[in-house]
């Protein structure tokens, strides 16, 4: 969990700044976003948040902040869906082109495809929190 300084935005947004010393965004501050958004599920119908693509992408940016790729169930996990519904979210995924799976000995793990990375970093960067 990031314990990074957090600064309310002038929309009112939470901006937590995780990493050494930057205000930038780490692996485990997406990792934190992630359990964040987790949060929600006893406020709010789990049915309003259904979609797991956006989960999944978060966990795999993170792989890809860390220069690791991710397997399957470790994107299960962050999305709170079962295996099946992720691997088809991931095949989803694949067929947009913005994740693909790892080929040898990791055939059970993705990562994100070169536009995936740059969907993503452009989305924090948008987000005013830089890479």
């Amino acid at each position: 969990m990031c314990n990074e300084p957090k600064s309310l935005s002038t929309a009112g947004e939470v901006r937590v700044h995780c990493g050494a010393g930057t205000n930038g965004v780490s692996a485990a501050g997406i990792r934190h976003m992630i359990n964040v958004r987790k949060l929600r599920a006893p406020l709010i119908s789990a049915n309003a948040f259904a979609d797991p693509a956006w989960d999944i992408l978060l966990e795999a940016f993170a792989g890809s902040l860390e220069e690791n790729p991710c397997p399957a169930r470790a994107l299960s996990a962050a999305s709170g869906v079962p295996q099946s519904t992720a691997h088809r979210w991931l095949a989803k995924l694949v067929s947009d082109g913005l994740m693909e799976p790892v080929t040898g000995e990791r055939s059970d793990h993705y990562r994100l495809t070169q536009n995936g990375y740059l969907v993503m970093r452009n989305y924090f960067e948008t987000a005013g929190l830089p890479i």
